[in-house]
């Protein structure tokens, strides 16, 4: 049985899969700021970038050395109180110009993913069926 998402789940779902999202900051939040000193992160330093939209507050932890998006923490204001979720990335590797991790953890008030990405290419042709909605 599938259903079509809305409403928060809609916007979690692509908050997460959304990992070139770090790079469209400016569109999407108008005052941007970052922290004045490093945060650490699995042992690296790394710079926190916080931009505020509506009922969401994002948190995004940029590697010092690299410049990788490390971690991103989205709160979302709701009536019964705040959301939290928290996506790690890691292992990243080169697919094409672009470095892109393979591992994401992704930790909500109620889940626990891990998503590790076997293979990945970069400007490839998909065939528009593959998107569909299954029966």
């Amino acid at each position: 049985h599938t259903v079509d998402l809305t409403g928060f789940l809609l916007d979690q779902t692509l908050r997460i899969k959304d990992v070139g999202s770090a790079l469209r900051l400016g569109e999407k939040y108008a005052n941007m700021q970052a922290s004045g000193r490093p945060m650490p992160i699995n042992g690296k330093e790394s710079t926190v970038v916080t931009g505020r939209a509506g009922a969401v507050n994002e948190q995004f932890y940029f590697d010092s050395a690299s410049g990788l998006l490390v971690r991103r923490v989205v709160m979302t204001r709701t009536p019964l109180g705040s959301l939290r979720e928290q996506i790690d990335y890691a292992d990243y590797r080169s697919a094409g110009d672009l470095k892109i991790p393979f591992e994401i953890k992704v930790t909500t008030w109620n889940t626990l993913d891990t998503l590790k990405i076997s293979d990945a290419k970069v400007n490839v042709s998909l065939d528009d069926s593959r998107f569909s909605k299954p029966k």
